[in-house]
């Protein structure tokens, strides 16, 4: 044998002679790959996705406060994928567990917008709308129920602190510039949470899948097929060649 003969290489011109030679192994791998694709997306259900947006309003609990305040929008669009949003939901709707619908949502806060995202996917159409839609409405609730749980002690003192200016009864300016301050304070914090936001848009019952349809499936697996035929087919050619130039 001699080992100082070059070794063949396969030239890209040969590529289609190659690939036409031993179309069997082309054809084969991309039947494979198609029939492992069609089996894969018979099996999976076709799932669907609704999505929810508001916007998200600043919120104080004290009455000196200014008036215009940024809203932390990453922290609240974790409190919008928590659990006990998710919780709130769930008693609204009652198809699916907190878990659940954690597992299936997904919020975004777009950059420079106080505005929040929700979608949910799921196996049901109507569900994830439905699904999408409540965490919306238990997201508002959950932060007007934070803000008058923090306001309900301070609300508490300033109903006292007017109590006992107006058990005095006295018309002292400064007493009634003290309980009409007091008063307006006490307005504040009672309206605190009223306005958490407000749902801009409204999931609606997704028509179409938002999975790949079994024919996309097919097509993409067979076109994967058909480059691992290619690959074989130039693997087979090669290793011919070279046993060739070995003898």
């Amino acid at each position: 044998m001699n080992s100082n003969k070059q070794l063949p290489v396969v030239e890209m011109g040969d590529f289609f002679s190659i690939v036409f030679r031993r179309w069997k192994t082309v054809l084969g791998a991309a039947a494979v790959c198609g029939a492992v694709g069609a089996g894969l997306g018979a099996a999976a259900p076709e799932t669907y996705s609704a999505s929810a947006a508001l916007t998200v309003a600043p919120l104080t609990t004290s009455p000196f406060a200014a008036s215009q305040q940024q809203v932390n929008m990453a922290t609240e669009r974790e409190v919008m994928a928590s659990r006990e949003v998710a919780a709130i939901a769930a008693d609204t709707v009652g198809n699916a567990s907190p878990e659940d619908l954690m597992a299936e949502t997904s919020v975004a806060a777009p950059s420079g917008s106080q505005v929040l995202k929700v979608t949910v996917k799921g196996v049901d159409a109507e569900n994830t709308a439905a699904n999408a839609n409540a965490l919306a409405e238990a997201y508002l609730l959950f932060r007007t129920q934070g803000a008058e749980d923090v306001a309900h002690s301070q609300i508490a003192e300033l109903e006292r602190k007017i109590s006992d200016l107006t058990a005095k009864r006295t018309t002292a300016p400064a007493d009634e510039a003290a309980l009409s301050s007091l008063q307006d304070q006490l307005v504040s914090l009672r309206l605190v949470g009223e306005v958490p936001g407000r749902v801009i848009s409204r999931a609606t019952v997704p028509v179409d899948p938002a999975s790949p349809g079994l024919p996309v499936v097919v097509a993409g697996t067979v076109a994967f097929g058909l480059l691992v035929g290619c690959g074989l087919a130039l693997g087979r050619e090669r290793s011919h060649r070279l046993k060739g130039a070995r003898e």
